[in-house]
């Protein structure tokens, strides 16, 4: 599968410098790949710990911080 993969996007790419060359414009392709750092959720999960002031027990909570390799959208281009 990873071969057919490799060989549709050689395709792509060809069929895109085609059209470059006739029309003078760019027609891509771009291709998007899910980023590795997050794996594609596009953000980071953190437990932290929260004291609140007059409460006797911390409690767990989650806070989402955005993924800066792909800034939150989970893909990149290849």
């Amino acid at each position: 599968m990873i071969g057919f993969d490799n060989e549709m996007q050689k395709a792509l790419e060809a069929d895109g410098e085609y059209l470059r060359q006739m029309t003078g414009e760019d027609h891509g392709p771009i291709f998007l790949v899910t980023c590795d750092a997050c794996g594609g959720e596009g953000v980071f999960l953190k437990r932290i710990t929260v004291y609140e002031a007059g409460c006797a027990f911390p409690h767990d909570d989650t806070d989402e911080q955005k993924c800066e390799a792909c800034d939150g959208f989970g893909t990149v281009l290849s």
